[in-house]
């Protein structure tokens, strides 16, 4: 228990009617009181009658008396003593630490990055709070520097003395750099591209827009990190998606170090001083950063520029004992689907898997939704015709109880007609009536009930009841025999159930049930299958579903017991049942052929970097100290546990990020914008920087497409500004036939080009390759125009003087395409976005700002689609001639 010291109690020693001082505390009656701490104070409040004795924590009330005040001086300066002795050792600490600290920021000269204030704040934990306490140290006369105060200040807000820190420092880069910046490019980087080069967080994530110089922040980020020696080029790596993009990069780099190289040896002052070394395992220690060296110069084509592919082939070729080939499956689509179609078509000559290829056939082939997502049966029928749904032996039918109960009979060799004309006469049957299904060796009539009578009323569905209760009177009337089937029944599966009743039909009349049946095996299936197409169907799908499964980190056996009775869970759960054997089928192949395929070298490359002994076994090959990725906002997470490996292999590896979330139209492919949204609960504390300069399109163009796209709210807002103006609306609606409003707008470009020397590029883009019109019919007529056809997604990274974009219409082709797809694929993808069409708008703003000056946009009288009629009500900036 701390004490007072004994010879300051010998001297001030008193005893009053109520209170004793003792070594330990104060002495109230008899309680002790003790001696307050060092942030508390000791006092005496003079009052006329009474006086009030201030210790720490407690108020004492005392009569007035004699010697008092006095004895209140005492106990102040006791205290005071007190809190000196305890002090002693820490004010020393703290002098130390804050004349270190003093060192750091004085020597200091790169960003300050949150991991690093994290690792150095622990270091502070027991004494920041006395540093909190400088004032008081002030009435104790203990020295209190600037440095301790800088300090204080530093550990009270350090997130806000970092930030502060940072800025001053970019801001002196900037001047020191500025020559850098101004002459790595043709022109001149922006504020925005220098900004995002400057900022050294533990992440960056850049959202660059369309046309605002992407590759070149990119390509500058890598050339700034030499030039100021943060980093050697071997210790840089730039991840791209495509060759094409790793390519282009690499040209960027290499056109970088001979700019450089011309500069410098032209004017030998633009030569700038590193900030720090750049040793592979240079960080910082506990208080300051590695004194700065001079950087080697080094060229910067020897940075490492890769697709995630290649990288993760790399990467596995480099660990002893693990040489990665690829697979030809993995290239080639055609081998890929002859691969499927062959593994399909041989279970069906195995007794197991047969067994449940029959079912998924006869049950599952066709994406059907549950009746009870429809209002009315009527409706649902209408959905199903959509999907041209139809049965082994080739009839259309109009739900999914009759698919059911066609596909049952002919499992079952038994003989039915599928809607035939009715054969009886009766009053009562006033006109034609063709019963679902008739089996004539029973001389029986089945009817699938869409609804029962607790279902909806509205007049559609009424008028369906009183139909069927007609059909019940004419059977009546006539004598026949009708069996129904309801669609609660579908529900729980109609096969057992059908089977049952005819059974019992058959007791009836006094037949056995085995001379009506005659079960057809798995090759007849196979081969009506065939006979529609439906293998190569169902092959497609499994090849799809096989690849995006490999991509995704779901579990086959949890689809397969999800618990799901639903029509849409029963069919996930069969299909999961045929992908799992494939899936072991193709894994087995590609170890018998010492093979792999990209998503498997890119999922063994990140679990091996996981490994303690990773870097020693690879020569530290892999060791980056920085990260720069392209396009990221079409990531997929398997690409995403690749980075974070990466990071998580070397703590002090910084990733830099760069994409437009605007742009994410790669979900199909495994891409999924929510790692953008959410990038900094994927891979920690996250500086964000916007370039918000776009060097195509104007502004009338940008008012527009910026709009459009953030009309979903959950799209990163920031704002995108033009470097270029027009006085008019430059997104134009035509409506009328293709070949006229391609005459149309082709005219229109010519008569606006007509003094223009240079030829003017046209980009013709659709939704899908099938609206491509013939080109080369236009090319004659217009000589002065450079016309070429793409589609919305190949014309990502392009550009052109004007865009015509065709067939903006409602259906499958249009924009946004309705074009129907397997629902099974989603399961394997991304989430899909709650907001309505939201990859289809951000597709449709690349195709609009693909255009530098004007955008002709075809579509249809009465056909509009929606995107269509939103721009429509964009008054002032869409020229509206439909």
């Amino acid at each position: 228990m701390p004490t007072l010291p004994l010879n300051w109690l010998n001297r001030c020693y008193m005893r009053t009617r109520a209170l004793t001082l003792h070594e330990t505390g104060l002495e109230a009656g008899r309680k002790l009181l003790p001696i307050p701490e060092v942030d508390q104070r000791v006092r005496l409040e003079r009052g006329w009658v009474f006086h009030r004795l201030h210790w720490g924590d407690f108020r004492l009330r005392l009569f007035r008396q004699s010697g008092l005040d006095d004895w209140g001086q005492w106990l102040q300066e006791a205290h005071q003593v007190y809190c000196q002795a305890q002090l002693k050792g820490i004010h020393q600490q703290m002098l130390e630490m804050a004349e270190q600290f003093e060192l750091q920021m004085a020597g200091r000269q790169r960003y300050w990055r949150h991991s690093q204030i994290e690792d150095w704040l622990p270091h502070f934990a027991e004494i920041a709070p006395y540093f909190q306490l400088l004032d008081r140290f002030e009435d104790l006369q203990l020295k209190v520097t600037d440095a301790m105060r800088a300090l204080a200040r530093l550990l009270a807000d350090p997130e806000g003395c970092r930030h502060t820190f940072n800025q001053m420092l970019m801001e002196q880069q900037q001047a020191r750099f500025k020559t850098f910046f101004d002459q790595l490019e043709a022109h001149p980087l922006t504020q925005d591209q220098r900004l995002a080069c400057l900022t050294d967080e533990d992440n960056v994530l850049v959202l660059a827009g369309a046309g605002t110089g992407k590759t070149s922040t990119l390509c500058a980020k890598a050339a700034w990190l030499v030039e100021a020696g943060l980093a050697q080029p071997e210790e840089i790596l730039i991840l791209a998606y495509g060759k094409d993009a790793s390519l282009e990069l690499t040209q960027r780099l290499a056109a970088y170090t001979e700019r450089q190289r011309s500069l410098r040896s032209a004017n030998p002052s633009l030569s700038t001083k590193p900030l720090l070394a750049t040793e592979p395992a240079a960080a910082d220690n506990m208080y300051m950063d590695k004194a700065p060296d001079a950087a080697k110069s080094a060229a910067l084509d020897k940075i490492k520029v890769s697709t995630f592919h290649a990288f993760g082939k790399e990467l596995m070729d480099a660990i002893p004992g693990q040489k990665a080939t690829v697979s030809p499956l993995a290239t080639d689509a055609r081998a890929m689907r002859r691969f499927v179609d062959d593994w399909l078509q041989s279970q069906f000559a195995e007794l197991k898997s047969a067994k449940h290829l029959v079912i998924y056939a006869a049950y599952y082939l066709y994406p059907l939704q549950s009746e009870a997502c429809f209002t009315g049966f009527p409706a649902y029928q209408r959905y199903v015709r959509e999907q041209e749904v139809r049965t082994l032996a080739g009839e259309r039918v109009k739900s999914y109880g009759e698919l059911e109960i066609a596909n049952t009979l002919f499992l079952l060799g038994i003989e039915y007609q599928y809607e035939p004309g009715y054969p009886h006469t009766h009053e009562v049957l006033n006109k034609p009536y063709r019963p679902d299904f008739y089996l004539p060796q029973l001389d029986i009539y089945l009817e699938h009930v869409g609804e029962s009578d607790e279902q909806s009323k509205d007049a559609e569905s009424r008028l369906y009841r009183q139909e069927l209760e007609w059909k019940r009177e004419v059977h009546a009337a006539c004598g026949t025999t009708l069996i129904c089937t309801y669609s609660h029944e579908a529900q729980e599966g109609l096969a057992a159930l059908l089977e049952a009743r005819l059974k019992a039909a058959c007791r009836t009349q006094k037949r056995p049930w085995k001379e009506l049946i005659q079960p057809r095996g798995p090759q007849t299936v196979l081969e009506q299958l065939q006979r529609q197409g439906q293998i190569g169907r169902l092959s497609q799908l499994l090849a799809d579903c096989l690849s995006r499964f490999k991509e995704s980190r779901l579990s086959l056996k949890d689809m397969q017991q999800s618990g799901d009775l639903s029509l849409e869970g029963r069919r996930l759960a069969a299909f999961a049942v045929l992908l799992e054997g494939l899936v072991k089928h193709y894994q087995q192949y590609l170890r018998l052929a010492g093979q792999m395929d990209f998503s498997d070298m890119i999922r063994v490359a990140w679990k091996s970097l996981a490994k303690d002994n990773f870097h020693s076994k690879t020569q530290h090959r892999f060791r980056y100290r920085y990260l720069l990725v392209d396009e990221f906002q079409d990531i997929s997470p398997q690409r995403a546990e690749l980075l974070k490996a990466l990071k998580a292999a070397d703590p002090s590896t910084s990733l830099f990020a760069v994409g437009d979330d605007w742009q994410a139209i790669y979900r199909f492919n495994g891409g999924d914008v929510r790692l953008t949204f959410n990038f900094a609960e994927h891979f920690g504390h996250t500086a964000q920087v916007v370039l918000g300069t776009t060097f195509r399109f104007n502004n009338r163009i940008a008012a527009v497409a910026n709009r459009f796209v953030q009309s979903n709210p959950a799209q990163l807002p920031k704002t995108l500004q033009s470097l270029t103006s027009s006085n008019r609306a430059e997104i134009v609606l035509l409506a009328g036939q293709k070949e006229e409003v391609i005459g149309q707008a082709l005219a229109a470009i010519q008569q606006e080009n007509q003094q223009t020397e240079k030829s003017v590029s046209v980009m013709l883009l659709a939704r899908m390759n099938r609206s491509e019109p013939d080109v080369s019919e236009w090319a004659d007529s217009y000589p002065g125009l450079r016309l070429e056809f793409m589609t919305a997604h190949k014309a990502k990274g392009c550009e052109a003087d004007y865009v015509i974009l065709l067939d903006v219409v409602q259906g499958e082709t249009g924009f946004p395409s309705n074009k129907p797809h397997d629902p099974l694929i989603d399961c394997f993808l991304a989430d899909k976005e709650e907001f309505a069409d939201a990859e289809e708008r951000r597709l449709f703003y690349v195709a609009l700002t693909r255009a530098r000056r004007r955008v002709f946009i075809h579509t249809q009288r009465g056909e509009e689609s929606v995107f269509v009629k939103e721009l429509q009500r964009y008054k002032k900036e869409v020229l509206n001639w439909v």
